[in-house]
């Protein structure tokens, strides 16, 4: 009779094993509370030997070990200590999971699917140089005013600064810093010249070809929207509603210039 429960429990409620949650798995959304701060590119990698590595896109941000005691899920860092946070309760479907847990008195879940390959991340395609090819300001076409010859670019480094070129018409600082929104699809320029207020633009489309960014403007339609959108950032094709001014590039091939490097 016990023999028999136990079947009946084991056909009707699977006992999940280390080795079912093991491999790597990108998440797909992150639920916190009624928010869901869901990070860019993040996966996981749950080796079968017990390391765990963790990162978004090509960065690794996370070395330690995992372990698993029915669908309890433990993670250590790399000096052995526990996660602050405790363990995840363990969901799994056959080619998903969910990891549940309180935080700061706050429901936590993380959805997850299997992968072969890691994601890739914004920065990851943000790369290298990229030269403009239109600029868009509300509905009017600048490109021909601003960069007729189209030898606008902008070159963004591995270590997070950017140069711009052949920008005498907006009068642009050369060079300064780049970051990527953990969270969201949103570059951050900062100038190295502290005089100018750096800005915030909304990545519309990026893959290793085209690079659409956009931002709203301070006036209206067509006005002048200060130092950046003027010159660079404007729109690849006019904007059905509101005040945006953005801008279109396309990966460049041409030599980079060796103080860019």
């Amino acid at each position: 009779m016990r023999n028999y429960i136990f079947l009946i429990l084991t056909l009707f409620f699977p006992i999940f094993t280390q080795a079912q949650t093991e491999g790597l798995c990108t998440v797909t959304k992150v639920q916190v509370g009624d928010q869901a701060p869901t990070p860019v590119a993040k996966w996981f990698d749950l080796q079968a030997n017990g390391q765990l590595l963790s990162g978004n896109g090509g960065i690794i941000n996370t070395r330690g070990n995992w372990s698993q005691e029915g669908e309890q899920l433990f993670f250590h860092d790399e000096q052995g200590q526990a996660d602050p946070a405790g363990p995840f309760q363990i969901q799994k479907a056959e080619n998903t999971m969910t990891w549940t847990r309180e935080e700061e008195g706050m429901s936590v879940s993380v959805f997850l699917k299997t992968s072969t390959s890691l994601p890739k991340a914004t920065w990851d395609h943000l790369y290298g140089n990229w030269q403009i090819r239109e600029i868009w300001q509300g509905d009017q076409n600048q490109t021909n005013r601003l960069d007729p010859d189209q030898k606008m670019a902008l070159f963004f480094r591995w270590d997070h600064q950017y140069t711009a070129r052949n920008t005498p018409e907006i009068d642009l600082t050369a060079s300064g810093i780049w970051q990527i929104h953990g969270h969201r699809d949103e570059l951050r320029l900062w100038p190295f010249d502290s005089a100018i207020e750096g800005f915030t633009w909304k990545i519309e489309k990026i893959d290793n070809q085209q690079l659409i960014l956009s931002r709203e403007a301070e006036g209206g339609a067509g006005e002048s929207v200060g130092l950046w959108a003027v010159g660079l950032f404007t729109r690849a094709s006019p904007a059905k509603s509101g005040r945006l001014a953005g801008f279109t590039l396309s990966a460049s091939t041409n030599t980079i210039p060796a103080h860019c490097t």
